[in-house]
């Protein structure tokens, strides 16, 4: 089953608020946010009087101070089940599976709200869906100076040279 409603909660303690519907519905689909926006992209939806499904490309997002989703550029491939993460201003959709072609796919599709498209990143090592996706930012620990070793040789005082 699929749907085309967004709920969210404004302020902790506030009731659930039903906004706009996007304009396409759709299940098995990722969602993000990034900067001020909710973007959903991707998924799969039934046809009417069947349960085949079909993949969808859209990707669209909600502003929440003009309350309006408008679309965005489309996937390059089909994306249901895709891992997605958030990292340096632009959305990775990792892997994912097309039900028309019924096949897991490896690529990774890159959005750059800037540009407003999505181009090609580094494939997977392998096929995937279903996949669990964060960013961790690991700071490179700076070398230590190692402590300054005593040089051999001679003590205080004033000797002369031989």
């Amino acid at each position: 089953m699929t749907y085309d409603i967004l709920h969210y909660l404004a302020r902790p303690g506030e009731a659930w608020r039903n906004r706009p519907p996007m304009s396409v519905a759709r299940g098995w689909h990722r969602m993000a946010s990034l900067r001020h926006l909710v973007y959903a992209i991707g998924g799969s939806d039934d046809h009417a009087d069947t349960a085949e499904r079909f993949d969808i490309l859209e990707a669209e997002f909600f502003d929440p101070r003009s309350d309006q989703w408008t679309r965005a550029a489309p996937l390059l491939r089909p994306g249901s089940e895709a891992g997605l993460a958030v990292w340096a201003s632009r959305i990775y959709v990792l892997g994912g599976y097309s039900w028309e072609s019924a096949a897991f796919s490896r690529v990774t599709q890159v959005f750059d709200p800037d540009a407003g498209f999505w181009s090609r990143g580094p494939d997977l090592p392998m096929r995937t869906a279903g996949a669990a996706a964060c960013v961790c930012i690991v700071r490179a620990e700076l070398p230590r100076p190692e402590p300054e070793k005593k040089k051999p040789g001679r003590r205080g005082g004033s000797e002369s040279p031989p």
